[in-house]
């Protein structure tokens, strides 16, 4: 799994073959092939496909 950096603020478009969880901040669109995972203190505000999603 994957992992964004605490405190970290991503814009743009994220693809992934493997699971993804994000400990920071991400706008935009994700394509994911194994899940997203959104930490507690990660916030995500976009178009979001992906096999899994935990919050």
């Amino acid at each position: 799994m994957r992992s964004s950096v605490k405190g970290a603020k991503i814009t743009g478009k994220l693809v992934a073959e493997d699971a993804v969880r994000m400990d920071g901040n991400f706008a935009g669109e994700a394509s994911i092939d194994g899940g997203l995972a959104v930490g507690e203190r990660g916030r995500v505000v976009a178009a979001v496909r992906a096999r899994n999603l935990l919050l």
